[in-house]
């Protein structure tokens, strides 16, 4: 034990030492292989947490090395993953180091899933019943499960049908409501704010993931996926209508929520700074830009994502969002803003994608570059749906004077 912990602490060090080697120890040694039999092992002990660890500090340093994982020889390594989770489904971890290793099991999940191959092998391997099953347990690995989710059905239409299909709604809309994903018991009082925002960032992206992709083929009638899609944001938009609109109701409570904690923080004077370098000041406007969608701008995005939605396909929504949201003095073009703005950052977002694509793509092999063009088709599929909801937003004539910007 002592000796895996040494070697483990050697490959953590290196990591922080010299970050490029993450690359080369994953491609030239067995090192993923060997974390994730040392996670398989049910029982915990500081080994454990510390393989951990290391493998979220492997995954999230090189896109690449999540790739590795889904392609190792002789072993699915999203499928062992998934295994090494599914063991908190029905148990909560004993202590704090064991939470600490849920946490880091499922971030590192998360990151497998920025790679679009890992994407399908999580579906094939169940995933979405396995992360399903671990909301309705409503121990600690709810809400992690959650944020899994998240991370699997972006910009993915496969998954988002997948998990319609295996029954997500009944436990997303739940969540939606502010019904959490975890047993009071299992959170301390001063980790339940987080919790909450945490819960309402996840579960919103994932309906708004869901809503974008259920549109992806409806004017395209000779499409075979058009009759699904159609069926699955009927689905959607029920889930809506029901129970006297309360979830319409509860879409406007958080789009004041989050407008009001993103007016908060760009309230609050920038840090001064000293240089005039044209570099600098791009990162620190990038810095800035995080620090915004950190702050909620990026839950805002998703919630105005779903009320454009529900406000396109459903009049009945529609006027009760009308009515809700001037009682808060907000209005249907006021969302309308935030989705054009989310547009336009998805749009430089995807240009800077191309760009760096391109210049890496003449030193890869066919398989990275495979990867990438993937990629690239579904974040443009996703501009492309968000630039739609953008202009086909309901709102009055006088206000759709900024359809161009879209």
């Amino acid at each position: 034990a002592d000796g895996v912990h040494a070697t483990l602490g050697i490959v953590e060090n290196l990591s922080e030492i010299r970050p490029p080697l993450c690359t080369t120890l994953c491609e030239k040694t067995g090192v993923l292989k060997f974390l994730l039999k040392r996670l398989k092992v049910r029982k915990f002990d500081a080994n454990k947490l510390y393989a951990s660890e290391v493998l979220s500090i492997l995954l999230q340093s090189d896109t690449e090395n999540a790739r590795r994982l889904g392609e190792l020889q002789g072993m699915d390594g999203i499928d062992m993953l998934l295994q090494a989770v599914s063991y908190y489904r029905k148990r909560a971890p004993g202590d704090e180091d064991e939470q600490e290793c849920v946490e880091n099991l499922f971030t590192s999940l998360c990151t497998a899933m920025l790679v679009p191959a890992n994407q399908a092998r999580f579906r094939h391997s169940e995933g979405f019943e396995l992360m399903i099953r671990c909301m309705r347990e409503k121990h600690y690995a709810g809400t992690c499960a959650l944020r899994v989710l998240d991370f699997a059905t972006n910009a993915n239409p496969s998954n988002g049908e997948r998990l319609l299909e295996v029954g997500g709604l009944k436990v997303l809309f739940p969540a939606f409501m502010g019904k959490g994903v975890v047993k009071p018991k299992h959170v301390k009082r001063k980790r339940a704010l987080n919790e909450k925002h945490a819960t309402e960032e996840h579960v919103v992206a994932v309906i708004a993931n869901m809503c974008l992709q259920m549109q992806l083929n409806l004017t395209d009638e000779n499409n075979a996926g058009a009759s699904k899609q159609k069926d699955g944001l009927a689905r959607i938009l029920a889930k809506f209508l029901e129970s006297d609109l309360e979830k319409v109701d509860r879409l406007v409570e958080l789009y004041d929520e989050y407008v009001k904690r993103v007016m908060h923080f760009d309230s609050q004077p920038l840090p001064e700074v000293d240089s005039d370098d044209e570099e600098d000041e791009e990162e620190r406007a990038d810095m800035h830009m995080a620090r915004r969608l950190e702050a909620g701008l990026y839950t805002l995005q998703m919630i105005s994502v779903i009320v454009g939605t529900v406000s396109i396909h459903s009049p009945k929504a529609r006027d009760r969002l009308r009515n809700k949201l001037d009682q808060k003095d907000h209005t249907l073009s006021d969302i309308r803003e935030v989705v054009v703005n989310f547009a336009q950052t998805l749009a430089r977002e995807y240009e800077v994608a191309e760009q760096s694509s391109a210049k890496e793509g003449a030193g890869s092999d066919a398989k990275v570059r495979e990867e990438a063009t993937k990629k690239l088709e579904g974040d443009k599929q996703k501009l492309e749906l968000v630039k739609s909801i953008a202009i086909t937003f309901p709102v009055p004539a006088d206000a759709g004077d900024a359809e161009g910007e879209a």
